[in-house]
């Protein structure tokens, strides 16, 4: 009788202790160069963010791709819960996702063929 008194009494605390905290992507240039930040999955309504030096977004993200606009300084983008950080990636292409059990990192060295012609800006 006590146990299950006991365990019925347990079981909001560890729904509450049991929730997961905020991810917060660090995203960061040398040089302060520039990049841009989107989300496809999000309001169409938004355009990109463009970015210059160092962001640090919190957010539920689903998808986030960072994209460089200089060829030569690559984007680093770090993912951060609790202070500590569980995933990392640079290059001039990164895409970051969350997923069930945490955040993964994809990361490319050259922009992909598909996304070229909306980086370039008109002369």
């Amino acid at each position: 009788m006590i146990r299950s008194f006991l365990l019925l009494l347990s079981l909001p605390f560890a729904a509450a202790f049991g929730q997961t905290a905020p991810i917060h992507l660090l995203i960061s240039s040398p040089n302060r160069a520039e990049f841009r930040i989107s989300r496809p999955s999000s309001d169409s309504g938004r355009g990109p963010l463009l970015g210059r030096g160092r962001i640090e977004l919190a957010s539920e993200m689903g998808e986030v791709h960072v994209t460089s606009l200089d060829s030569l300084n690559p984007v680093y983008v770090d993912a951060t819960q609790n202070g500590r950080v569980i995933a990392s990636g640079d290059g001039a292409y990164v895409v970051a996702r969350r997923e069930a059990g945490g955040v993964t990192i994809e990361s490319r060295s050259q922009l992909p063929t598909s996304i070229t012609p909306e980086v370039r800006r008109p002369k």
